[in-house]
């Protein structure tokens, strides 16, 4: 599912990983936020078959092109690229269509994602 990264990367990717991918290192400030990001998942609309939404296949560049799979907090598995929906990554990702842009800013740094394709 994700090609071979090179060193740097994967160290910076592994460093991230817990923040960028989970929801336990990911909290969001007030309440008003985790109700915005539920909303946003409740209104992806599953007729859309090019937006991204909950167990959608997502083929994303940054540095390298890599896939992840957008899942339920339950069934986040960050190891095999399953990531939840109310991550940063995936709560930025959500309704997002083929050639759409979006940047996540962890521990200061700021990485922007292409998304390249979408399999519902």
């Amino acid at each position: 599912m994700i090609s071979c990264i090179p060193n740097p990367v994967r160290q910076l990717g592994q460093r991230l990983q817990q923040h960028l991918l989970t929801t336990d290192a990911f909290s969001y400030r007030s309440p008003l936020q985790l109700l915005k990001a539920y909303s946003d998942v409740r209104q992806s609309s599953p007729e859309n078959q090019r937006t991204i939404r909950l167990n959608s296949l997502v083929v994303l560049q940054s540095a390298e092109r890599f896939s992840v799979v957008l899942t339920s907090p339950a069934d986040a598995d960050p190891g095999k690229y399953r990531i939840s929906i109310l991550s940063p990554l995936g709560a930025a990702l959500n309704g997002l269509q083929s050639g759409d842009n979006c940047a996540v800013n962890i521990m200061g740094i700021r990485s922007v994602f292409t998304v390249i394709q979408v399999i519902n």
